[in-house]
């Protein structure tokens, strides 16, 4: 005591002096009750003067850090002098456990204070020594019941700064994000001469920092669930996971929200403790309760869209659910966490890099544009300064990328995320039927969709940035899943989540990977006719969008059809799905609907680009602003124009090698004429005298290839004149057939090489039998009541239309129902079952038709 009154600012920190006292005593080995008693005074000393630093004169520091000041005596950080031991943090613990109040003003600002110690630290810093020094102070139950018990368990702040004012949060803040590029800046300094080995060491430092990071945070939690503190500490994952819905809505302000460091943290941590039962050998699947979203409060799912259910409907079934004294084993709060971080962290973070590489590619045009207006000569001061604040935003967007990288394309955390998805897909196929009734089980509809999106966000992600991830996968089990549901809207209600597993599946296209289709005997057996009805099912989905969404979707479709029809086993699928009639003459309906739309859309708007381009090549000398609007509507229609040519000449292509084999459907009635119209109608654009209209600079910038457009249209139009029914449609088209249009093909053809001699001679062959077929035709003087009003052909099978009592040909109105369900003369609502034929006049026709 005569040593502490004396104590001057000089000398010191009174609590080193006393560490260091025990210090010596201890490594002096003495035992005996003097030296007992003394480390009971200087541990009763060394809590008092940490507390209440101004007992004692000593540096201003004591009283700035209080408590606190012991910090570095526990971590090590900054720290060259004594050390403050395991055995004296257990005695100093154990001198106040008994007073409440002394225990919170010791140990709660050390908690505090080794957690801002971390974050200070950061990724590439000491932080694991704060986490050493955690796991060691949580080692004593008072002090677990202390932090749980604490205002920093459960911080009332904002979400953004939960990391800064609870401990776990502060623990979990540890990493790098758009928000936190601190470790990304240091490794990385001059990222505007970037290569790839720089990029990759770096990554490398991070990651391997991060999963050390994770395995620390894991043994942390792990320790506090095991000592009795579990309900505690999923009560704090569901409290910040609550915290942080906005992060689930499509637009969120990331002020109002954790960062996505701390969320994807989270979920990484929770993947540790999944792993015991993420083998596809494990029994504790079954031990998972599909109903915990209805008996739990932990995750509110009341508001979320259900697989195949309505809110009334899930209310009505909780109330049905036993909540009473519900505790749910681990393995099941564990699965259902780590899914809502899963959601909250990388999920949220794949949106976000998707968006992030869209702003990109915008910004990167808008600098192209300035520069290419500087480069013309622009003195525009105004100009200059927007060239520096792109390469700003760009700059700052690369760098958001990196750091999005960094976790994203992590190799572990995408193993990781694999065997979560694939467990997840498991479990979902357990509350499945082998053999899927028309109605799911009740569980199953009552699930949350979102379960279902992950699966697909994930899996879509990892195809469209690392394809190669899937080499050597076992995909048995995720193909069977997005298989077995991808045409199934009474399970899944919503299409767009289906049509995710459509993308997946188009990444396997990649010629690396096609072998996958093959290797599973479900999908041989499934994939095609379940492509086949999803195509028809997004005809239209409700939304606003679908127009457009439809053929996006029917691309990748039509690009797997590609692909599998060079794998003799789906290839013998695809044409054994042409049997089922009713299947597909509404498939082949709508692929000729959509074949005749983009190539129109198409052709239209190359014309306008060309329009556009002859018109900016004389506008040197006009006004900067008024280039700049031509220049945007040109961007524009050369977005648009890219969009359709690709989806026009891949589903042309599918159309060809259909045909190539098929061809009874699309030679029905109801089909035949549209396609026979649509072909001619094409070839005439591509070769007759408007064809220069659509010579544009750069065609290759819209996928734009004239010779393979009319290869393929040829193609499908040699393929279908093998049925007579065809030639004569063709001879039908009176707007668009011409020899002499059929002549300057083969002319095109012959000249460039896009047929063979072959192909061309048949086609020449065609025009001479389609023209005789049509100079018969005209010479026939066909009754009125004969020709159908809608088309002025001749009926063959001639129906009444009930509501409107008009006589069409039954092809006609067959095709007018696949699309349109309605009377074509009154708009009424009509089914082809409720057509009455007309025998008497089809009689009439028959005969008329033989006598000419």
């Amino acid at each position: 005591m005569d040593k502490l009154s004396s104590w001057t600012p000089k000398e010191g920190l009174v609590v080193e002096y006393l560490i260091g006292c025990f210090n010596r005593i201890e490594r002096s080995g003495q035992n005996d009750r003097l030296a007992t008693e003394l480390k009971y005074l200087l541990v009763s000393y060394m809590g008092l003067v940490s507390t209440m630093p101004t007992m004692f004169s000593q540096p201003a520091m004591a009283e700035e850090y209080g408590a606190r000041i012991l910090v570095p005596m526990l971590t090590g950080i900054d720290r060259s002098g004594e050390l403050l031991s395991p055995k004296l943090l257990g005695e100093l613990v154990g001198r106040f456990s008994d007073d409440g109040e002394q225990m919170a003003d010791l140990f709660e600002p050390v908690l505090l204070g080794i957690v801002a110690s971390m974050q200070k630290e950061g990724l590439l810093g000491r932080f694991i020594s704060g986490m050493d020094a955690l796991y060691i102070l949580l080692q004593h139950a008072e002090v677990r019941k202390l932090l749980v018990a604490s205002d920093s368990w459960k911080a009332n702040c904002d979400a953004l700064n939960l990391g800064g004012y609870t401990i776990l949060g502060g623990v979990l803040s540890v990493g790098v994000d758009p928000i936190e590029l601190g470790p990304l800046l240091e490794l990385l300094p001059n990222r505007e001469t970037l290569y790839v080995p720089q990029v990759e060491s770096a990554f490398y430092s991070m990651r391997t920092a991060l999963n050390l990071h994770f395995g620390k945070t894991h043994q942390l939690l792990y320790s506090l669930i095991k000592s009795g503190e579990r309900e505690s500490v999923l009560d704090w994952l569901g409290w910040l996971a609550a915290r942080n819905n906005d992060r689930l809505k499509m637009h969120v302000d990331p002020k109002t929200v954790t960062p996505d460091r701390v969320l994807a943290n989270c979920y990484a941590v929770l993947l540790k403790f999944c792993e015991p039962f993420l083998s596809p050998s494990s029994p504790k699947i079954s031990m998972i309760d599909g109903d915990y979203y209805c008996r739990s409060s932990r995750i509110n799912v009341s508001e979320a869209t259900k697989n195949h259910a309505t809110n009334d409907e899930y209310k009505e079934y909780i109330q049905q659910a036993d909540t009473t004294n519900y505790a749910p084993n681990f393995v099941t709060e564990c699965f259902f966490l780590t899914v809502q971080y899963f959601r909250l962290g990388p999920i949220r973070m794949m949106n976000e890099y998707m968006d992030l590489l869209r702003n990109l590619r915008e910004a990167q045009q808008a600098l192209d544009s300035f520069e290419r207006s500087q480069a013309e000569g622009s003195t525009n001061p105004m100009n200059n300064l927007a060239i520096k604040n792109a390469k700003a935003q760009i700059q700052k967007m690369k760098d958001s990328k990196l750091a999005l990288d960094v976790y994203l394309l992590d190799p572990t955390l995408m193993e990781n995320g694999f065997s979560f998805v694939t467990f997840i897909v498991r479990w979902m196929l357990t509350l499945l039927p082998d053999e899927l009734t028309s109605t799911p089980p009740v569980k199953f509809a009552m699930l949350p969709e979102f379960l279902v999106e992950s699966v697909g966000e994930f899996s879509l992600f990892i195809s469209r940035f690392h394809p190669q991830f899937w080499l050597d996968k076992q995909l048995d089990i995720l193909l069977k899943f997005m298989v077995t549901l991808l045409d199934r809207p009474t399970y899944v209600k919503n299409p767009y989540l289906r049509s995710k597993f459509v993308d997946f599946l188009y990444g396997f296209t990649d010629p690396r990977l096609e072998h996958y289709f093959d290797l599973y005997p479900m999908v041989v057996d499934q994939l095609a006719g379940k492509l086949m009805r999803f195509y028809i099912e997004v005809e239209s989905t409700g939304a606003s969008s679908s127009f457009y969404d439809k053929f996006n979707i029917r691309y990748n479709i039509s690009k797997i059809f590609k692909t599998c029809w060079g794998h003799p086993s789906h290839r013998s699928r695809i044409i054994a799905c042409s049997q089922d009639n009713e299947l597909f003459i509404r498939f082949v309906n709508l692929l000729v609907n959509d074949v005749t739309f983009l190539l129109d859309e198409s052709i239209s708007k190359l014309a306008d680009i060309h329009s556009k381009q002859n018109e900016l090549s004389t506008w040197s000398n006009r006004p900067p602003n008024e280039r700049q609007e031509v220049e945007n509507g040109l961007r524009t229609l050369e977005r648009q124009c890219e969009s359709y040519l690709q989806l026009a000449t891949s589903t042309l292509d599918m159309l060809e090698y259909f045909t190539s084999e098929i061809l009874d459907p699309f030679v029905r009635p109801e089909v035949v004429d549209r396609l026979a119209a649509m072909l001619c109608h094409n070839i005439l654009q591509m070769v007759g005298p408007k064809c220069t209209n659509l010579k544009v600079q750069t065609p290759e910038k819209y996928h734009w290839e004239p010779r393979v457009v009319l290869r393929l249209l040829v193609g499908s139009l040699l393929n279908m004149s093998r049925r007579e029914t065809f030639l004569q449609a063709v001879a039908r088209d009176t707007r668009s057939f011409s020899v002499e249009t059929f002549s300057r093909a083969t002319a095109i053809l012959r000249r460039h090489s896009i047929r063979t001699p072959s192909d061309i001679a048949r086609l020449e062959r065609i025009a001479t039998r389609v023209a005789a077929i049509a100079e018969q035709a005209e010479e026939m003087e066909v009754p009125d009541e004969f020709l159908d009003p809608l088309m002025f052909t001749v009926m063959r099978e001639p129906v009444r239309l009930p509501t409107s009592n008009m006589v069409v040909d039954r092809s006609t109105i067959v095709a007018h129902l696949l699309n349109d369900p309605t009377d074509p003369f009154n708009r009424k609502p009509l089914t082809l079952e409720e057509t009455v034929p007309e025998k008497e006049l089809a009689d009439r026709i028959a005969q008329f038709l033989k006598r000419d």
